[in-house]
């Protein structure tokens, strides 16, 4: 099937169209999306079935679109991250009942081969670049292949991937929070290679979301585990990522005050009684003081 695809800045006086609490099932108007984020999709087996994206409107709400294998090329590499594009000819549904991105979401967007798209200038203002769904580990709960969660959090080590008895790999490794709590992670296929190698680059303390995962239950414990539609995602300008960083400064600076007023008090109690000792064992004075030193600089490490 032909597909028309137009080109260019859309003209003055664009009409903006219907926003997503407009749509119905069946609605096909037009529509002015920004283009937050896309990604592909394989079934369990591994093979390719489509191409999906998160859209925002000018109200800054958000939908799921997708776009099967056989019409997908039409979109890829067409449909720019951060771009807005007036769309026409799309097919509205009701969301899916099982691994929904978007939780709350009445509806989605499928596009077809007869989907027009033209890229347009107007006004981002109430578009949402980076809208996601963070649920805090707090609220997690099972999600029973109903729905995907977003989350948030820091990671200090995630070394290994390793292979399962049924050749799959995987890395698995704790998500920390700003509040102390953590959450058991387990990354599968190209996606745990893709985190060590995305976590190489980054010096320091390694925060990062990790969008549209799973939450099980392993043994008594919740367990958050990837999707074929998880992303990694670091990239330290978005503002949330901007506002977590913040906040762990926060924490480390505060827990660094707390540890130097602990390892203050500490020294001088040894040192006062130390300085008590009589002259036949100022000779173990040295020792003490570099004991003192030394639980100094751990306690500031």
């Amino acid at each position: 099937m032909s597909k028309a695809v137009v080109g260019g800045v859309m003209e003055t006086g664009l009409d903006d169209g219907l926003c997503f609490d407009q749509l119905e099932v069946g609605s096909s108007m037009s529509i002015v999306v920004m283009v937050c984020r896309s990604w592909d999709s394989d079934n369990v087996h591994g093979r390719y079935i489509t191409t999906d994206y998160i859209f925002s409107d000018r109200n800054g709400d958000s939908i799921h679109a997708t776009a099967r294998s056989n019409v997908a090329h039409y979109f890829v590499d067409k449909l720019k991250e951060g771009c807005l594009y007036q769309l026409k000819n799309f097919t509205v549904v009701k969301n899916r009942p099982a691994y929904r991105i978007l939780k709350d979401s009445q509806y989605m967007i499928e596009l077809q081969g007869s989907t027009v798209f033209k890229k347009v200038s107007v006004d981002h203002g109430g578009f949402e670049r980076y809208p996601f769904q963070i649920v805090q580990f707090e609220d997690l709960e099972v999600t029973n292949n109903k729905y995907f969660v977003d989350v948030i959090g820091y990671v200090t080590t995630a070394d290994n991937v390793s292979t399962t008895s049924t050749g799959r790999r995987m890395l698995e490794f704790n998500l920390r929070n700003e509040r102390g709590g953590h959450m058991a992670v387990t990354l599968w296929g190209k996606l745990s290679e893709s985190f060590i190698a995305q976590k190489s680059k980054k010096a320091g303390v390694y925060t990062v979301i990790l969008s549209s995962m799973t939450v099980k239950n392993y043994l008594g414990s919740l367990g958050l585990s990837s999707s074929s539609a998880t992303l990694i995602i670091d990239n330290n300008n978005i503002p949330l990522l901007e506002s977590f960083n913040a906040s762990l400064r926060g924490l480390i600076c505060e827990l660094r005050h707390s540890q130097l007023g602990m390892a203050r008090m500490l020294s001088q109690q040894l040192l006062s009684s130390y300085s008590r000792l009589g002259r036949t064992r100022r000779r173990f004075r040295c020792f003490s003081i570099f004991e003192v030193i030394s639980f100094i600089i751990f306690m500031l490490s």
